[in-house]
C-alpha cells in the first residue's frame, strides 16, 4: 500500500509562505530543516498527529507558478477566500457552488503564484 506522505512546493522566501499557510489553513509548523544549500518548513494541519504535510523548500531556484495545484477541504469556501485575500494571496476565481457536482470551490493563489484551489463537498 502507497499513501501521499506530503507535497513539497519551492518558494523563495518560506518563512513568509509559512505564515501564509498558517493563517489560511491553520496548520502548524512541525519540523524545519536546514543543510547546506537548502531550508524546508515542514507544516500539518493544527492538532493532527499524524497525515500529509506541506513542505516548503527553499533552494535558490524558483520554478514557475502553475507548476502544481494544491487542494485543501474546508468547511466554509467563504471564509477560506476572506483569509487567501488577507494573507496576500489573490483570488483568481471567487467562491463557486456547483450543485450538480455537488460541491463549492474558489481558485487562487498564493503570495509567490503557487495555484490553490478550496473544495467544500455538500453533505449527502
Amino acid at each position: 500500500m502507497t499513501s501521499l506522505a506530503m507535497t513539497k512546493i519551492v518558494v523563495a522566501d518560506p518563512e513568509a509562505l509559512e505564515e501564509f499557510y498558517r493563517s489560511v489553513c491553520g496548520f502548524d509548523q512541525v519540523q524545519r530543516i536546514t543543510g547546506e544549500g537548502f531550508r524546508e518548513a515542514i507544516l500539518t494541519v493544527s492538532g493532527a498527529a499524524k497525515g500529509a504535510a506541506l513542505v516548503l523548500f527553499c533552494d535558490g531556484s524558483r520554478p514557475a507558478p502553475g507548476e502544481a495545484v494544491l487542494v485543501f477541504e474546508t468547511e466554509d469556501v467563504a471564509t477560506f477566500a476572506e483569509r487567501v485575500v488577507a494573507g496576500g494571496g489573490i483570488l483568481t476565481h471567487p467562491p463557486q457552488h456547483v450543485p450538480h457536482l455537488g460541491l463549492a470551490f474558489l481558485m487562487g493563489t498564493d503570495p509567490e503564484g503557487h495555484v490553490i484551489e478550496a473544495i467544500r463537498y455538500d453533505p449527502a
